[in-house]
């Protein structure tokens, strides 16, 4: 009688311990998956920068002719410039490519835009300390720990730039598909989950 009851306490402890385990294993799982980015769009199109509702009269000077100025409708994201009219105006409204100099200098010195995410203000700012409009790379958006993180790839296809939210501010981290390397050897935080996004970039 008494081995009976030591062997049903015994098979009592196993479950009790198999029960917890699986528990555990369960939280892990759970955690892993909150932690890793899914997709907020799944084409690039549907990727937009808003500016519905801003000044659609706006005028920026040109960089490269005196007293030349650029007339821009942010409201309708249209500008004067050649760089709009003949390539930018073909994207639609919103993607980020539709952007020239002129828009981005327009946006950057309009105060809402400061409410936009922390990322897309980064790629605005980039642009213009550089002199340019956004890239015409390939965009998509990406929800990690519930902050913004923008993907962009070039358009040879080698190289990935994840733009994301660190404890230093927004920062820019670029990645070589081909070479599996972090450009200039700075590995952000998540690196690997960035990578599994980026290998996922066609899916």
């Amino acid at each position: 009688m008494g081995k009976l009851l030591m062997i049903g306490f015994a098979i009592t402890l196993v479950a009790l311990a198999a029960r917890a385990i699986l528990k555990t294993l369960r939280e892990i799982k759970q955690n892993e998956t909150n932690r890793h980015p899914t997709e907020s769009n799944s084409s690039l199109s549907k990727f937009k920068i808003s500016t519905k509702g801003w000044p659609s009269a706006i005028f920026v000077k040109s960089a490269s002719r005196k007293n030349q100025k650029y007339k821009v409708n942010l409201n309708d994201q249209k500008c004067q410039c050649g760089d709009f009219e003949e390539s930018r105006n073909q994207f639609a409204w919103g993607d980020p490519r539709r952007f020239c100099k002129h828009m981005v200098s327009a946006v950057l010195d309009n105060s809402g835009a400061m409410s936009m995410p922390p990322v897309v203000y980064k790629i605005l700012t980039d642009a213009r300390e550089a002199g340019r409009g956004l890239h015409y790379d390939q965009y998509k958006i990406a929800t990690l720990d519930g902050k913004d993180v923008i993907v962009s790839r070039s358009d040879r296809g080698e190289w990935y730039s994840v733009i994301t939210e660190t404890s230093s501010g927004v920062e820019r981290f670029g990645y070589n598909i081909l070479e599996l390397r972090w450009a200039y050897k700075r590995t952000p935080q998540n690196a690997e989950t960035f990578i599994d996004l980026i290998n996922g970039w066609n899916n």
